[in-house]
């Protein structure tokens, strides 16, 4: 795995390459793999800036680090 440390320091950039390596089949619901389509933005963490999202099917909640090894950790911003 490349890991383009360089390219990373912009927050977009950041997310798309971990939405390309940690979610390769498409980013969405963890819990009854909805897309992120039909799902509302919960809630933005203050810390890391985060945005949190909350399926209409199921109405779980997950976020860009959810099942990776990312997912219960506090990111700082």
């Amino acid at each position: 795995m490349e890991f383009p440390i360089t390219n990373l320091r912009d927050r977009a950039n950041c997310s798309q390459w971990i939405i390309e390596h940690f979610h390769p089949n498409g980013f969405g619901c963890q819990n009854c793999g909805a897309g992120v389509e039909p799902t509302r933005k919960f809630r933005t963490t203050r810390r890391s800036q985060l945005t949190v999202y909350r399926c209409r099917q199921c109405n779980q909640t997950y976020n860009l680090y959810s099942g990776t090894l990312f997912g219960r950790c506090i990111m700082e911003g």
